[in-house]
């Protein structure tokens, strides 16, 4: 998906590594690990295995209970594929965040000048107040790739700070424009959900062989 919107940091726990050790190995160098910052550092001194650094959120703890709900410094294994792919995780750091959800319509400055973004803007507005579906008018006049303008909750420092800045206070159920002028970038959103506060865990995660 060809998302306008800088998704700063958002990996998932089932990212994919390349298997470059075995556990004995990966443990060890997980012990020595002892906060986000580190991670770098050993990703450079062990190039040639696939050290990542990986968040959820509480939200996710249906799909990642080991991730939420361990210890910090605690290390656990997850398999994935029927057991082909086993990844040794430890939890580095957890924090309480606020989260949100919206979805979007995108229209891109580089294209069209600001007056024929406004316009357009109002026409969409002035729809989705007449009965439109927002599903509908994204499908009409968005812009990028996202064919629904759906995205995934986020919390504070995943969007560029202009896009976060008017989207977080707003209530479920608004709709507003969004100008991020320094990138041409210019919205309309639906807010469609209420905030949450939840949990941000960040682990690092080695693959290793068995």
């Amino acid at each position: 998906m060809k998302n306008k919107i800088l998704l700063i940091t958002s990996l998932l726990l089932s990212i994919t590594f390349v298997v470059a050790q075995n556990q004995k190995q990966a443990v060890k160098v997980l012990k020595k690990i002892k906060n986000t910052t580190q991670v770098e550092n050993y990703k450079s001194k062990y190039a040639n295995w696939q050290i990542q650094l990986v968040k959820t959120m509480g939200i996710d703890s249906a799909k990642y209970p080991k991730a939420v709900y361990s210890k910090i410094g605690e290390i656990f294994t997850n398999n994935y594929d029927n057991g082909k792919i086993n990844v040794l995780f430890k939890v580095l750091n957890r924090r309480n965040v606020e989260i949100c959800k919206v979805q979007y319509i995108y229209f891109d400055g580089s294209t069209m000048n600001k007056n024929e973004i406004d316009s357009t803007r109002t026409v969409v507005l002035n729809k989705y107040k007449n009965g439109i579906n927002f599903d509908t008018l994204v499908k009409e006049y968005t812009m990028d790739g996202n064919p629904t303008g759906d995205l995934p909750w986020f919390y504070k420092g995943q969007m560029v700070k202009e896009f976060e800045e008017e989207v977080m206070p707003k209530q479920k159920g608004e709709i507003f424009t969004v100008d991020v002028d320094s990138r041409k970038w210019y919205y309309v959103v639906l807010k469609t959900e209420y905030n949450i506060k939840t949990t941000l865990t960040e682990l690092v995660g080695i693959q290793y062989g068995m």
